[in-house]
Parts: C-alpha cells; sequence; structure tokens
C-alpha cells in the first residue's frame, strides 16, 4: 500500500514538473515573440516609392491637331 501511495506521488511530481517545464517554455517563446515584435516596430520605415501620376502626352498614333484656318469663311 506504500509502494502504491509512492508511486502515486512520484506521478504527481512527474506531472508538476512537466507542467513547470512547459509553462517556462511558453515564458521563453511569448518574451521572444514580444522581442521580435519590438525589433520590427522599433525598425526605421523603409521609403516606397509611389508612382507618380502619367501625364497624357499624345501617342504616336494621335497627331497633334493644329488649328487651321477654314477657306470656306
Amino acid at each position: 500500500m506504500i509502494l502504491k501511495h509512492a508511486k502515486i506521488i512520484v506521478q504527481k511530481a512527474e506531472y508538476v514538473e512537466a507542467q513547470r517545464v512547459i509553462a517556462e517554455a511558453e515564458t521563453e517563446e511569448t518574451n521572444q515573440l514580444i522581442a521580435d515584435a519590438n525589433n520590427i516596430a522599433t525598425e526605421p520605415e523603409t521609403q516606397v516609392e509611389v508612382p507618380q501620376p502619367i501625364e497624357e502626352n499624345p501617342t504616336e498614333n494621335e497627331a497633334p491637331v493644329e488649328e487651321t484656318e477654314d477657306s470656306n469663311e
């Protein structure tokens, strides 16, 4: 009977230790994620070139229309 209780106590102790190890690992992972987020947040913003609107120019197929005096006037 004492041996059975001793085994249960050992199992509980192993369970508690396993939970502690898991919690420690989760804490380390969380701290790393926070550190990564802080590094990203403090990086200088990258310059992004915004494309400028294209000015409308006549194409090769569209020659500019020249005003001429109408001879029928």
